[in-house]
This record gives C-alpha cells, structure tokens and sequence, in this order.
C-alpha cells in the first residue's frame, strides 16, 4: 500500500495495482514530478509480470523523470509508448548523441493523434529540460540545436558548425530563431547592438547572411521574409543549450526630438488594433515616427513604400509583391496569421479613390489586422493623428544636439578618404591640376585653401613606396588665420595631424614614407602657401606662382612617356 498525496492504492490483484499504479504516474507527471516519479517507480517494481507489454512503458517514465536507463524497445500502449521512450532518450542521452534523439523525437510527436497531443506534448517538456534545452518557437520541421557557450549549430545528423570565431553570425541565427518575422533593421539593431545607419547597415547585414549561408551549407537555408527580414527557411524546431542573454536595449542614434507625447499616442491606437492614419506636412518626420512606432511590434510587421502609386490596384500589386501572392487573396494573406501590422508609407500620389472598405475587408474575420498609413493630406481612417512641425524650442533643441561641427577624428577621415591616389591607366602621365577646394583648417577651425596635383611615379621601385603603389599626391594649404600653427604647408600624419616644413624641400624617394599607412600628402612648398606642380628630374624649381620645371626640361619630356 502506498499513499500518495492523500490517496491511498491498494488492490489484491497485483496486475491491477501495477495498471494503477502506472496510469497514477502518467496523471502526476506534470503536476508533481516528485510524486509521479515514486508511482512510476512501484509500477516497474512490480516487474513485467504484473504489467507485461506496458513493464517497459514504466522504466522508460522513470527515466524520464530522473531515475534509471531507458529500455531497448517499448510496445504501443495507449499513450504512445514510443514517444515514452524517445523522451526518455532525449533525457538521459550524452551530448554527442541528443540531436538524434531530438529528431527521432519529433518523428514520434508527428504520429501522436490529435486527443493524445497534449499529454505528449508534457513528455517532451519534461525531456527538454532533463536535457538542458530550451525551445525557440513552435515544434515543426527538423532540429536545430543551437549552443551557446561554444557557438557551434547542430542540424539533424550532421556534425556541429562551429562560429567560434565569428559570434556575430551566431548571435544572427540565435535573433532569427528569437524572432523569425523581424525587420532587417530590428534584426540589425538586435545583433550589433546600435541604431540602423542605411546603406552602410544594410550592406553589413546582407554581407553576414551570405557568410552565415556558406558556413552551413545546405544544412540550414535562410530566406527572405515577408517583412522584409530573413528567417529560417522549412520552420524548423530551434533548441538552444545553454544560457541566453536577453536583448540588450539599443541606444537612440538620433531621438525624436519633441515626438515623445505622439509617439505615445500612436503606439496606444495600434496597440487597440484600430487603422490609424498619419498626416502632416512633407519632412515632418511622418515614416520617421511610423518606423519608431513600429520597431518593437509583437507580430509580424509589412512596410510597402507606395511612393509613385496612383491607384488602388497599384496598392494591392505592391502588399501582393510583398507578401508573394495574388492581389486577390492579399486579405487571406493577412488574416491568415494574428498580429499583423501593416504600414501604408507615403500614400499623397493615390488619387481620391476611396480604401474605407478594401482597409476593413483586411480587418474582417478572427484575426484583426492593423492597418498604418502615412499621408500628407488628410484622409478618414478610425483614429486620426496629425503630426505637426516643431516649436521653436524643439527646433533649436534639435539643432544643438544634430547639427553640430564634425569631429576633428571625423574630419580627417573624410580628407583621407577624398585624397586618393592617381591610377596610373586612368588619365594622362602628364601632372593635371585640381581645382581648389575650399575647406576647414584642422587647427584654427578657419576657412583654407587647398589644391591637390596627382602624379604618377616614375618607376615602379620608387612608387613601391607610396600606401596606394599607383601615385602620390600633393597638396598645397594656405590657412587664412595669422597665428594658426597649420598655415604653412605641410604633411599630414595620422597620429600627429599636420606637421609644417616651412622652406621644405623634398625629392622623389622622400615622397613616399614606408612608415605611412595612410596615402601620402605631402607639400614641398614655402610659407607663401602658393601651389607645387610637378617634379623635375632631379630637384624642385620655383616659379612665379608655383612649382614648376625649367622650360627645356618640359620641352624634352613631350617626347617620352614617363
């Protein structure tokens, strides 16, 4: 006899009381574990015998919960022993081998019958955390075992794909299992960790799922979703072993400067599920607040830029391209998964032919969809918002805070990158004078001139020493202020900025500093600041406003290529 949370088994028939005994731990199995697991425990102590086919069911539910081996092989009961003893596997299997346990267990599950389901689904819980997993997502198509403290991905039966040396991939597949129908812009904020930049994130983001795509092969495919975004392709059933960091708060690139109240405003009309239109005038920042409004939706997000549609089938052909379907199933489409938000951007081309009913035919049925448009002129919708231009205090807040001067760190970057050097096939050998560009000094903050003369190398030993190994250039400065340290000509230098040579000359093989690690500008000018035109062969020669060479010396070099 024995008592179990007030109840009291006892039987003179010890095949009934095995029966009872086992059908006992299968109710507690969830509940109480503790308790299911001392039942489980008397069943198989009764020995097959007792129980017969349904012995090995018992050890298999012991050693789900915690206790035992499980046996080879279990009959078909009542509660599909099989799914029984592939959970039991799962549990109690060494590391090597729980991907396959994982997918012999999801072949099991796909056979259970629909009264059966939830009872199974308990199995499979109780697995899953015996082994240290947790699942990502809804169970369905092959396992994807993803570890975390070793950043390697496991798929079905192949061997593990390590990204040990690139997280970030890993940390991509790990946000694409989180969320599979985010944004490409909440996805990038979530594995870099700072706001979307255009052009410049959208390359890095595309750049990281081509190299992810390559290290897995066909293992794992990643596809395009309709939000814009990517997921991973057949829905696969996404464990993860390990521990989870949750998702970091990313941190405003630009804030919204005197939107808070309206933005608060729009977030609650889309929470309620209602069609909220949003009106003002042209760069007001209406699909700037639509995006913010829009980055932490729960569900599925579709952004459709209408700009250029001036019709209501050219509406339905754009959401149908996005959504890869026929405009006349689009409201299917949209009903056919809840929390779907769909955002109309720049709809002031439409003609006046009315989208009340195509709007709400969207929103009919068990699953609402919420409906975004931005406009310029007013249109009717169920909650109307009008987003006006800034006060001045906002404005002047905005100012100060954006429109500031570049960075000094920010300023040399651009120069390097704008110097660049002179491709030897593109243009004549012959030296070839820029205009001049108007510019900031990098010390004083005062307007200068500069001019920059590309000039091919004579030799390739010689141009070997230039960064670029295909030209130099060199720049002339004049700064316009009377005691800034920069205003005569000098070299720039990545560590010490500009450095000045008043009365400096320079030759060929000095041109070209091995050390630089940045393409050369050097100046070989006087304090004047006047400007330098082009090497002779073998030393500089004034000129009345720049450096040029003797006249026979230039004669003689019209023959010949240099």
């Amino acid at each position: 006899m024995l008592t179990v949370r007030g109840l009291v088994l006892a039987t003179p028939d010890p095949a009934l009381a095995a029966e009872g005994w086992l059908d006992l731990a299968h109710g507690l199995v969830v509940t109480d574990p503790d308790a299911a697991m001392r039942a489980a425990a008397e069943a198989a102590a009764r020995g097959a015998e007792a129980l017969g086919d349904r012995w090995a069911e018992a050890v298999a539910l012991c050693a789900l919960l915690g206790e035992g081996e499980p046996p080879d092989t279990v009959s078909d009961g009542v509660l599909q022993g099989r799914l029984l003893l592939s959970a039991a596997r799962l549990a109690t299997s060494p590391e090597g081998e729980a991907v396959a346990s994982g997918r012999e267990l999801l072949q099991r599950l796909a056979e259970v019958e629909a009264p059966c389901r939830e009872h199974a689904l308990r199995w499979v819980g109780l697995a899953e955390r015996a082994a240290g997993w947790a699942r990502l997502g809804d169970l369905g198509g092959p396992p994807v075992v993803l570890d975390t403290l070793r950043a390697t991905v496991a798929v079905a039966d192949r061997a593990p794909v390590s990204f040990a040396g690139s997280r970030r991939r890993f940390d991509l597949l790990l946000a694409l299992a989180r969320r599979p129908d985010q944004g490409r812009e909440a996805l990038f904020e979530e594995v870099w960790g700072h706001r979307w930049q255009g052009a410049a994130s959208r390359n890095a983001l595309q750049a990281t799922v081509s190299r992810t795509r390559q290290a897995l092969g066909d293992a794992v495919a990643i596809e395009v979703a309709e939000s814009d975004g990517y997921r991973l392709s057949g829905g696969p059933t996404v464990w993860v072993r390990g521990p989870i960091a949750p998702v970091a708060p990313v941190a405003e690139a630009t804030a919204l400067i005197g939107r808070t109240d309206v933005l608060a405003r729009l977030r609650g009309a889309l929470t309620r599920g209602a069609w909220v239109g949003l009106s003002g005038p042209p760069g007001v920042g209406k699909s700037r607040l639509a995006r913010e409004a829009t980055r932490h939706w729960p569900g599925r997000v579709i952004r459709v830029d209408l700009r250029g549609t001036s019709t209501r089938a050219g509406v339905l052909d754009a959401l149908a391209e996005r959504l890869a379907t026929h405009p006349d199933q689009v409201g299917e489409a949209l009903r056919g998964r809840a929390g779907t938000l769909v955002v109309l951007d720049d709809l002031d081309d439409l003609d006046d032919e009315p989208l009340d009913d195509l709007l709400h035919a969207w929103r009919r049925g068990g699953t609402a969809t919420t409906v975004l448009t931005t406009h310029r002129r007013h249109r009717p919708s169920d909650h109307a918002l009008e987003l006006r231009p800034l006060s001045v205090e906002d404005a002047a807040e905005l100012i100060v805070a954006h429109a500031g001067g570049r960075s000094r760190a920010t300023r040399c970057a651009s120069w390097r990158r704008r110097w660049t050097g002179y491709h030897s096939r593109s243009r004549s050998p012959r030296a070839t004078w820029r205009s001049s560009e108007w510019t900031t000094c990098w010390t004083c903050s005062r307007r200068c001139s500069m001019r920059a003369i590309p000039s091919r190398p004579r030799s390739r030993r010689r141009g070997a020493a230039c960064p670029t190994r295909r030209g130099m250039i060199s720049v002339v400065s004049r700064c316009s202020g009377s005691r800034c340290p920069s205003g005569p000509p000098g070299r720039w230098s990545p560590t010490s900025g500009w450095t000045c040579w008043p009365n400096a000359r320079w030759s060929r093989t000095e041109m070209g500093p091995s050390s630089c690690s940045v393409p050369c500008v050097v100046s070989p000018g006087l304090a004047c600041g006047h400007g330098l035109a082009r090497r002779s062969s073998k030393r500089w020669w004034p000129g009345r406003s720049r450096w040029t060479t003797p006249p026979t010396v230039q004669r003689s070099k019209r023959s010949r290529r240099w």
